[in-house]
């Protein structure tokens, strides 16, 4: 049941992987960059990269989970036996575990980004990735799981090169 989704520990691995990655980046990087050094909009350029840098890890995951549905990978085969019986709403847990909770924390964690960082400030930002949030609670439900392998999976991966563009414009001349 969606309320057993609560609980799994998913969500902890996702919310402490991701802070703690950035995290680290972010000491790593220290040690690359002038603290004085920063973005256009004045994030500490570490700050940035790391950010950058676990959105790309995310996305990745995130798509490669997708690739795995789509192609039945590593034996599973969620999509064509269970998925495709319900479209609408039927369940898979690899899909909650391995699409929905991911995006689903990796958008609470962009929103809170967005407030921290100064490029990242903007309210369409903001609102791009509390939708996309609230959409993932939906499909929590469970609801067009069915269609998580292109609409969470695949998507991502556009976004593994706008994440470079986004990092090459915020980056002092």
């Amino acid at each position: 049941t969606s309320v057993t989704v609560l609980f799994r520990s998913t969500y902890f691995v996702w919310f402490v992987s991701i802070p703690l990655l950035y995290l680290l980046l972010c000491n790593i990087l220290g040690h690359f960059f002038d603290e004085q050094l920063k973005t256009k909009a004045g994030t500490p350029v570490k700050c940035m990269i790391s950010f950058q840098l676990v959105s790309v890890c995310c996305c990745f995951y995130i798509s490669m989970a997708g690739a795995v549905l789509h192609f039945r990978l590593f034996g599973v085969d969620d999509l064509y036996d269970i998925l495709r019986r319900d479209s609408i709403y039927s369940q898979s847990i690899f899909v909650e575990n391995h699409l929905i909770i991911p995006m689903l924390v990796y958008q609470i964690w962009n929103t809170f980004a967005c407030f921290y960082l100064n490029d990242l400030r903007v309210i369409e930002f903001i609102m791009h990735h509390v939708l996309v949030a609230l959409i993932q609670g939906v499909a929590l439900a469970p609801f067009l799981q069915y269609h998580a392998f292109f609409f969470i999976g695949y998507t991502e991966l556009s976004n593994v090169a706008l994440t470079y563009l986004d990092t090459c414009k915020s980056l002092p001349s």
